[in-house]
């Protein structure tokens, strides 16, 4: 077997211990540097990046003012390093998508605690595209159940876009209409690959909250 992040040979020996367990599919220094992270102060809401450490940020303080929902935990789990950043674009938009395994690896959560999982869609132009949502790949992997309610026409890429372009631009998500019973009263975890401006989510959560009065968490697996 080969780490499928750096592609040279994993040579770890099996023992008893790792008889029973799933073979890793990152090498031990791959891990290390995607796990890598500063001791820079933090957003304790976002986990963006700040001069001192703060409750909340201005870009959190902005979006609490701009939607009406909001979630009520972010988590997030990869720094986004070098290394993290060159992962994501592979898995993205070079169509690696075995590393959808690494990015699961790296992820230690209990989605149990939800009682719906909800992975952001992308648009069918972007799925012909790519032939894969990245978010949800990675939830297969993690054998973690989860429901497509949610679909969107937005064919732009965030990532071209400027955070006033982000806020001025429309939502275009919605909840399937067939899928709106199914949210009553449910505790729901919204999951995407990478929270940026948080902009995304935040109009991802707008027509969801319309359908439930429960909590509403967000998982990302990296804090661009």
């Amino acid at each position: 077997m080969i780490c499928l992040y750096c592609h040279k040979p994993l040579t770890k020996s099996p023992d008893i211990f790792s008889l029973f367990k799933k073979p890793s599919c990152v090498c031990t220094g791959c891990i290390n540097k995607l796990e890598l992270k500063t001791s820079e102060p933090t957003c304790a809401r976002c986990h963006n990046k700040t001069q001192t450490q703060v409750d909340e940020c201005e870009s959190c303080a902005l979006l609490k003012h701009t939607f009406e929902c909001i979630p009520r935990r972010i988590y997030s789990f990869l720094e986004y390093n070098t290394d993290v950043a060159q992962l994501i674009h592979r898995y993205k938009f070079v169509n690696d998508a075995a590393l959808s395994e690494v990015i699961a690896n790296l992820i230690d959560f209990d989605f149990s605690r939800y009682d719906i999982v909800i992975p952001i869609p992308i648009s069918k132009y972007r799925l012909k595209e790519r032939t894969y949502n990245q978010t949800s790949l990675v939830l297969a992997k993690l054998d973690v159940p989860y429901q497509d309610i949610l679909e969107t026409t937005k064919v732009v890429r965030q990532s071209e876009l400027t955070k006033a372009e982000r806020l001025l631009s429309n939502s275009t998500f919605r909840v399937k209409p067939k899928a709106r019973e199914i949210l009553r009263d449910k505790k729901i975890l919204l999951v995407d690959d990478v929270y940026t401006t948080g902009i995304t989510v935040h109009q991802a959560l707008q027509p969801i909250k319309k359908y439930t009065s429960e909590i509403i968490d967000v998982l990302t697996f990296s804090r661009s």
